[in-house]
């Protein structure tokens, strides 16, 4: 039987569009203000997601590098990779863990440094399908028009049906201080917004685009330890 779960401190840093900051120096940043939320000193496991670490910054086992940089040299320390949901399969796996019993504190992670290195069209592209897509030149937002087509198309779902995730998602971020765009988002100006790949507008799309930098953490405890 799984171990109840519960977040007990969490951590962000401002995002940026560019930043001299290296990408284990902002996930140190973000991983102290966790501990420091949580009132600990250390954890038992830290899972870190990232996509773009290789691509990017030249970095390979960016996960140890960052538990290192953060005084957790000797943590288990893992990089999870789910494209741009890593930061999520990371609190999944992240939760897993202390579920299972197999550690008493974990951290999970998501870290990303988009403004380092070249423009990352081509490294976010590697996420689709190498045989099928990539020879084609397709790029990750053009597969995201043509399945936000596909899902127009098979639900009779509307425009308007997408638009409320930025106007929420914006509406969160005015009350946010680490956030970059923190001005509110109609419905209507969301609607009119500049077309990027049809049907995909600025802010109203399928999926969520990864920022330019970002970095949060989050503690999950085991319940009654």
């Amino acid at each position: 039987m799984a171990l109840e779960v519960a977040v007990v401190g969490i951590g962000m840093v401002p995002v940026k569009k560019r930043s001299s900051v290296s990408l284990r120096q902002l996930g140190a940043e973000a991983i102290h203000a966790a501990l420091a939320d949580a009132s600990l000193e250390r954890v038992d496991a830290l899972y870190v997601g990232n996509m773009l670490a290789d691509e990017l910054s030249g970095q390979k086992h960016i996960a140890t590098l960052i538990a290192s940089h953060a005084g957790l040299a000797g943590v288990e320390a893992l990089q999870i990779r789910a494209a741009t949901a890593s930061g999520a399969a990371a609190l999944r796996v992240a939760c897993l863990a202390v579920a299972s019993g197999q550690v008493e504190l974990a951290m999970a992670a998501g870290v990303e440094l988009m403004s380092a290195g070249p423009p990352p069209t081509h490294a976010l592209a590697l996420a689709l399908d190498a045989e099928r897509e990539i020879p084609h030149g397709l790029t990750l937002v053009d597969a995201n028009a043509h399945l936000m087509s596909l899902y127009l198309a098979r639900h009779g779902a509307r425009h308007e049906d997408f638009a409320n995730f930025a106007v929420n998602a914006h509406r969160n971020a005015a009350n946010n201080p680490y956030a970059r765009f923190r001005n509110p988002v109609g419905v209507e100006t969301a609607l009119s917004s500049r077309l990027i790949s049809p049907p995909l507008r600025l802010y109203v799309r399928l999926f969520p685009h990864l920022r330019r930098r970002s970095g949060s953490y989050s503690l999950s405890h085991r319940s009654g330890a």
